[in-house]
């Protein structure tokens, strides 16, 4: 493949702009395609398991959701968490990838400090290996009900794709850098349905020296072509919809103030939350149990913890969009609130494989 692909770039594509336009572009529409089908394999395993399975239901009126058959959540959840805490102790370990850290449970969970290493220290470099595992136990893991979101493996198997396609092209480390973040934002450019957004995101993300205003244009191209393969399979309908919006007078910035102080509050609560559970609880008990008692400790964990607020289970979206339309008392706001915390800091802390990109 590399003897055909270099030829056609190289020799046929003289002009150097158009061979990088064609490397964006096909970066991009391939990150689309695997988003739309990772979205197209989680909803329908989802779909079985939360909604047959365990019969959930999340309708106006009863924001925190409701299961039919409450008792299976754990078994679900300590389950996956038995069949990754094998994962991560014997197949990741065994397989070993660049960009995984020296610690394998910690760089299989962390994906985004695993992008974060490969950029900056492994040239660039992700084996594909490691994002097809990444990506298949992600899906067991938001399908069983583990709290965590769908943005980061897209944004993981995107990185991966560029990386993979600059090495089957033999690219410079410079070039592989760039794709990895080219990749990146089209994984969350399709996945977030907001191209430009997504775009300064994962350069953002992952920028820490030289390489911010190069990578730019070419993570616009990736997630603007992204988005749209993505959206040929599922409509261009925004994730969150709102109605009656009103503008916004003077006397209404002091509230606006006010939640701006609420939102950086639950971040900070949230950051502090998830790493006292993770570094402070389970690392302790991983080196005593090992990661495959571990990791089904907390899946059990987490599993008790949705049988009390099923509304926290999975990545949480219908809740969501329910708050959105102004459907959430209060005080179940509060709940959800932290009871998406513990249960996200129980998934991720405990080395489930599905993470929200920060």
């Amino acid at each position: 493949m590399k003897r055909l692909l270099i030829p056609l770039l190289n020799v046929s594509i003289r002009s150097q702009r158009v061979r990088k336009l064609v490397l964006f572009v096909g970066t991009g529409a391939a990150s689309g395609l695997l988003a739309a089908g990772y979205s197209f394999v989680l909803d329908h395993l989802t779909r079985l398991t939360q909604g047959e399975i365990l019969g959930l239901s999340v309708r106006p009126g009863q924001a925190l959701g409701t299961l039919e058959r409450p008792w299976l959540l754990p078994v679900l959840t300590t389950l996956v968490g038995l069949l990754t805490g094998w994962l991560v102790g014997k197949v990741f370990h065994t397989a070993g990838s660049p960009g995984e850290g020296s610690s394998p449970a910690r760089g299989v969970t962390d994906g985004t400090d695993a992008m974060i290493r490969a950029f900056h220290r492994e040239s660039g470099r992700i084996r594909p290996l490691s994002a097809i595992l990444r990506t298949g136990t992600s899906i067991l893991t938001l399908a069983s009900g583990g709290s965590a979101g769908k943005e980061g493996p897209v944004a993981f198997m995107g990185a991966g794709f560029g990386s993979w396609l600059s090495e089957r092209l033999g690219l410079s480390a410079k070039e592989r850098r760039i794709l990895l973040l080219a990749g990146t934002a089209g994984g969350l450019g399709a996945i977030f349905r907001s191209p430009l957004g997504a775009a300064v995101t994962a350069v953002e993300v992952l920028y820490s020296e030289d390489f911010e205003g190069e990578a730019l244009l070419p993570a616009i191209i990736s997630s603007v072509c992204a988005y749209m393969v993505f959206t040929l399979f599922n409509g261009t309908a925004p994730i969150l919809t709102a109605s009656d919006l009103a503008p916004v007078s003077l006397h209404e910035i002091p509230f606006y103030l006010l939640l701006s102080l609420a939102c950086a509050g639950s971040a900070w609560l949230y950051v502090k939350g998830f790493f006292l559970i993770k570094y402070k609880c389970f690392q302790a008990i991983r080196g005593k149990l090992g990661p495959v008692l571990t990791t089904g400790l907390g899946g059990l964990a987490m599993g008790l913890a949705g049988m009390a607020c099923p509304g926290i289970i999975g990545s949480s979206h219908a809740g969501l969009s329910l708050a959105v339309l102004g459907q959430v008392p209060a005080l179940a706001l509060l709940a959800l609130l932290l009871g998406k915390i513990v249960a996200t800091s129980f998934t991720i802390g405990s080395g489930f494989i599905g993470f929200y990109l920060w």
